[in-house]
């Protein structure tokens, strides 16, 4: 008589903690990147030291551009939505100032949108940021939509997070005036003005 015998899968936490054992190239990155969706298992990869032991060390000393967009890809996922990540990220690790490099000397697109989500996935709705932070990223970003080189979607993108940010915080009326973010803002509509009439779900589709 044959035993019954037990094919069950792995669990996610079985396979986040392997992974975690395991060499950090790009597909077992892509794995964790993929799994990093869930806020549970994001919580296990921080409490496990994933930050600190893997994804900060790598991104930061990063020469591979496919690499790099993964592991930003996967910050955003474990920042997204996720307070308990992001008051950790912003307490105990030096993330801030470790992004906004990478949203001024991006390699290609594919890198600042994953460089956007990253930022975006940390700093909206997260106290633990400071507002002389926040202006700096502000800043970045309205260099990034007065770019002619940067496509259409990621100004938007960069938009769309100049607006949560300034939604989020009260920023001081002098810093609104000496960054010229209306008449920035003004200029991006009116230089634009013809692709946002051709299309009107442009914002949707980003």
């Amino acid at each position: 008589e044959l035993k019954e015998v037990n094919l069950s899968p792995k669990t996610e936490a079985e396979v986040i903690e392997k992974l975690m054992k395991d060499d950090h190239n790009l597909e077992n990155l892509q794995t964790l990147e993929f799994l990093m969706h869930s806020i549970d298992n994001s919580l296990l990869f921080i409490s496990s030291g994933g930050l600190e032991k893997i994804l900060l060390p790598n991104l930061i000393n990063q020469t591979d551009v496919e690499v790099r967009v993964t592991l930003l890809r996967m910050l955003g996922a474990i920042l997204q939505n996720n307070l308990e990540a992001k008051k950790y990220a912003s307490e105990k690790t030096n993330l801030v100032n470790d992004l906004m490099p990478l949203l001024v000397k991006y390699s290609n697109f594919e890198e600042l949108s994953a460089c956007l989500y990253a930022c975006g996935s940390l700093m909206r709705h997260n106290q633990q940021v400071s507002t002389d932070v926040i202006k700096r990223i502000l800043t970045i970003l309205l260099e990034i939509i007065g770019k002619d080189s940067v496509l259409l979607n990621l100004k938007i993108k960069s938009l769309l997070l100049i607006d949560d940010l300034i939604s989020d915080r009260e920023i001081d009326e002098n810093f609104m005036k000496n960054s010229k973010i209306c008449e920035n803002l003004e200029n991006f509509f009116a230089h634009h003005r013809n692709a946002f009439i051709g299309d009107t779900d442009a914002i949707e589709k980003c």
